[in-house]
């Protein structure tokens, strides 16, 4: 019962918090029996949350034993099913304890139920999926040995993809891979346990590094931003490149893990065009920020004349402004402090979201309460229950708002520019053209030299 209290909250302010959480699967998912959902870990206890959601069932996860120290919250995580497992780093007897914690998991896995695992252990900024422990492997492995490779156990690679570590109502994939069953590894895990615990380590972690996007060499990820930012939207309109997911933000995912492992594989084999091409980026972002445009709207070759864009301007700050400043009104103070209390408490940018969604539902929790009373209070029921249906809507179409008006005075430069300064635009658009030829040259070498078997996707 308290897990699907729990479970119905979570959705609620999930929902609420993302603007979209999406589900991709390369294979149907397993509704029942024993399984180990082994995911990637970008951001800390967010990402328990969004496996939860993502996989459907009760999940028993395997936690840092550090978030056990609290009574409180240590019983309400054991009464949720919660595992905690010791770190060696910081546990003298971890090995001994950490028996415990496998018989726990074996018990979960006999009696059909679903286990969460993280098996890199701990989330770091890094845009890299670290090396897994063994831990998953010898769960699944030691349980099926226990019971004559007859339970069956299966293994499901998750990679979880945030679209921001930071920004409220960005977007969340979910991916789940193919299922590995643990009986497939009979014969060796009899001849070399030890063995067979480490081969399938290394491949749940190749498989799971395929889900999401992974840089090899973190030194490379600005220079990943950068082609993201002016490569990425030109593959979406290409009906040979856009594939890899049902939504479009499913596609951007896979075209950047596709630009990543293609980053990785140039460094490999010619280093001298990625610093040429890093180089070529680079100045011409330095160009884009002398004058304070983006790159989208230096793509778009048509611009409107500056009296159509302040015409445009004008019209929608009107049709909208009365809307925008009763929502702004009523909803920034809490939305402020929630982003100031947040970015101090958090001590990194994996634990980013998780604070900011805590402290955003007890600010509103306190904040939105005694106002709705005193409109009960003040006004007639009518058109108090009206201001409370209109608080959470018009406080999201003043966020929305502010963003619209920002890319409109955007177009409005853009346009200024083009009229007083030509020369200059048209160089930079000239310059974006040369660049945007020379990766697709870059991108039909890549996909001639393609080998399918490099991501160990199999």
């Amino acid at each position: 019962m308290l897990y699907r209290i729990s479970r119905l909250v979570v959705r609620l302010v999930l929902r609420l918090y993302f603007r979209d959480l999406e589900i991709s699967r390369e294979s149907g998912l397993p509704g029942r029996g024993p399984v180990v959902f082994a995911a990637n870990h970008p951001q800390s206890i967010t990402d328990t949350l969004v496996l939860g959601l993502g996989v459907g069932r009760k999940l028993h996860y395997v936690a840092h034993a550090g978030l056990f120290r609290n009574p409180l919250k240590a019983w309400f995580l054991r009464r949720s099913g919660v595992i905690p497992v010791y770190r060696p780093e910081e546990t003298a007897d971890a090995a001994m304890r950490n028996e415990g914690m496998f018989r726990e998991c074996a018990r979960a896995l006999e009696r059909g139920d679903a286990i969460g695992i993280f098996p890199e252990g701990t989330s770091r900024e890094a845009v890299r999926v670290q090396p897994f422990k063994t831990g998953t492997a010898r769960i699944a492995l030691e349980t099926e040995s226990a019971r004559g490779f007859g339970l069956g156990v299966v293994i499901v690679p998750v990679g979880i993809s945030f679209e921001s570590r930071r920004r409220f109502r960005s977007r969340v994939l979910v991916n789940f891979g193919t299922p590995i069953a643990a009986a497939d590894y009979r014969e060796a895990y009899r001849d070399d346990p030890r063995g067979t615990v480490q081969a399938l380590t290394v491949l749940l972690e190749r498989r799971t590094r395929a889900l999401v996007l992974n840089l090899e060499h973190e030194e490379f990820a600005g220079f990943l931003r950068e082609l993201e930012r002016i490569y990425r939207d030109e593959l979406l309109e290409d009906p040979g490149a856009a594939s890899g997911g049902a939504t479009p933000f499913a596609r951007r995912q896979a075209l950047s893990r596709e630009l990543a492992r293609a980053v990785d594989y140039y460094n490999r084999t010619d280093p001298g065009l990625v610093a040429l091409l890093m180089a070529r980026l680079g100045d011409y972002r330095k160009r884009l920020d002398r004058v304070r445009l983006s790159d989208r709207q230096i793509r778009e070759e048509r611009t409107r004349g500056v009296k159509g864009e302040t015409s445009r301007l004008l019209a929608a700050a009107a049709a909208g402004l009365p809307f925008a400043l009763y929502g702004a009104f009523w909803n920034i103070l809490p939305y402020k402090l929630t982003g100031w209390i947040a970015a101090r408490m958090a001590p990194d940018g994996t634990k980013y979201h998780f604070y900011q969604i805590t402290v955003g539902a007890v600010l509103y929790g306190l904040y939105y309460p005694p106002i709705i009373y005193l409109a009960y209070i003040l006004r007639r029921p009518l058109e108090a229950t009206g201001f409370l249906v209109s608080l959470v809507p018009t406080g999201f179409f003043a966020r929305w708002y502010g963003r619209e008006m920002t890319l409109q005075r955007g177009r409005l430069r853009l346009a200024y520019l083009t009229a007083a300064h030509g020369y200059v635009i048209g160089r930079l658009r000239y310059e974006r053209r040369t660049l945007i030829e020379e990766l697709n040259r870059v991108r039909a070498d890549y996909t001639a030299r393609f080998d399918p078997d490099r991501d160990g996707a199999s």
